[in-house]
């Protein structure tokens, strides 16, 4: 089992957490002028946050750790929900236009996208 890229926990207030795992992008979905990146991610409220809650989550992506290689936005594909006791899933999506794509494909030169991407999970 390959791990996550990115694993983070966000708190938010009165010992309620969330903890975020992002696995590497498992499709690109071209369109015209338009793409979208997508990597699944796991969600789990470690019995913090009661079930039934909806969550979206945002953050912000980069080609490198220097962050002079922006990316741009990132979010959950739809709304979520949490649940008891238990981890949930979810979809990131990156929105990329025809010149963010040039330059992925470029930077990567058959390396492993997930080698080539920085992410950073905000609320």
């Amino acid at each position: 089992m390959r791990d996550a890229v990115l694993v983070q926990v966000l708190p938010f207030g009165g010992g309620r957490e969330l903890s975020v795992s992002v696995d590497v992008p498992t499709a690109m979905h071209r369109g015209a002028g338009l793409h979208r990146l997508t990597c699944p991610i796991k969600l789990d409220a470690r019995n913090t946050i009661g079930g039934g809650v909806p969550v979206t989550l945002s953050g912000w992506a980069w080609l490198s750790m220097t962050g002079m290689d922006w990316l741009g936005g990132w979010s959950t594909e739809r709304p979520v929900v949490t649940r008891d006791g238990q981890p949930f899933d979810a979809t990131l999506v990156l929105p990329l236009t025809d010149e963010q794509l040039a330059v992925i494909e470029q930077r990567r030169a058959g390396n492993e996208l997930s080698d080539c991407l920085v992410s950073r999970v905000g609320w």
